[in-house]
């Protein structure tokens, strides 16, 4: 009866069995992104992702991350990537296509385009409305996150990314990151439709700050933080994470450089306990400006309907 070598029989020997069935079957796997090489791949130099799959590396070609092309590969560092296994070079095979080039040991050619393909499939299955997933920011605008959550691309409005109403997300995100969703809405592929159509929030994983509200009264005057300043809607101040007022620009503001961060009185006009809003007036500490000035009542609080 014959029996394993002790070589076979070895952890290392088990991960690569895994590496194998992976081309085989086309079975999904993930590694950690540890560096970025140039390797010479059927006679060109070819910028590669090098990954960690279990103690063993692998080279992700840039043209097999993604549909996508990423012009930095640097914020992918660090980053946990979908494979399957195109090939795994032996020091033998990788001699005689490249004999200039001396490899000492196997390596495997991850594909994550191939990955994301069989991800999606399984994805359009199983999906359902209230799942939560981990989802890969592929790609960010002012006012968009562009996610892949397992495989299928998905736009994310910055009004669903969080309480806070950034300016531009490209200030707080960044290419390779991830971010956990919740699946609020489901379209399944069909013949009219052969995308399908899924809608996510990140938003309502997060704890609603208007439970806050209870700490605050109309006509009281409080503490906040300048958050920005839109010519058109005025001064949003921050009362407590997510928790914003929306204020005029005071009479005289002209004479201040107000800027983001800046420490603001407000005293509160209206609670709207049905859409959370709160209106208020912003008052500035000197007295030529702000609720003190006799000029603040002409200047009114006359909001865009847009708001």
């Amino acid at each position: 009866m014959s029996t394993l070598t002790e070589e076979q029989n070895t952890p290392k020997a088990e991960v690569w069995r895994e590496l194998r069935t992976s081309r085989t079957r086309t079975r999904v796997l993930f590694a950690q992104v540890v560096g970025l090489e140039d390797l010479s791949l059927a006679g060109q130099s070819m910028k590669c992702l090098k990954l960690d799959y279990k103690g063993i590396y692998g080279y992700m070609p840039s043209n097999k991350i993604d549909n996508y092309e990423f012009k930095n590969l640097q914020h992918l560092m660090g980053s946990n990537f979908e494979f399957v296994v195109d090939e795994v070079i032996t020091p033998r095979q990788h001699n005689e296509a490249e004999p200039q080039e001396e490899v000492e040991v196997e390596y495997f050619l991850a594909n994550r385009i191939k990955a994301l393909e069989v991800m999606s499939e399984l994805f359009w299955k199983q999906v359902e409305v209230d799942q939560r997933y981990t989802a890969f920011i592929k790609g960010i605008d002012s006012f968009r996150l562009y996610l892949l959550v397992e495989g299928v691309e998905i736009v994310l409005d910055r009004t669903e990314v969080d309480y806070n109403l950034y300016d531009d997300l490209r200030t707080v995100f960044e290419i390779g990151q991830t971010i956990d969703v919740k699946v609020m809405k489901v379209e399944k592929p069909t013949e009219d439709n052969p995308k399908g159509d899924v809608s996510v929030s990140a938003k309502v994983l997060m704890e609603d700050p208007w439970r806050f509200i209870k700490d605050f009264k109309e006509r009281g005057t409080y503490l906040g933080t300048l958050q920005r300043i839109h010519p058109e809607f005025g001064m949003f101040v921050e009362l407590k994470p997510g928790l914003t007022v929306k204020c005029n620009v005071p009479a005289g503001a002209s004479r201040r450089p107000f800027k983001r961060g800046d420490e603001i009185n407000v005293k509160i006009r209206h609670i709207d306990h049905v859409n959370h809003k709160i209106l208020g007036t912003a008052i500035n500490l000197n007295n030529s400006i702000g609720a003190n000035n006799k000029n603040l009542s002409r200047s009114g609080l006359r909001w865009s309907a847009k708001y």
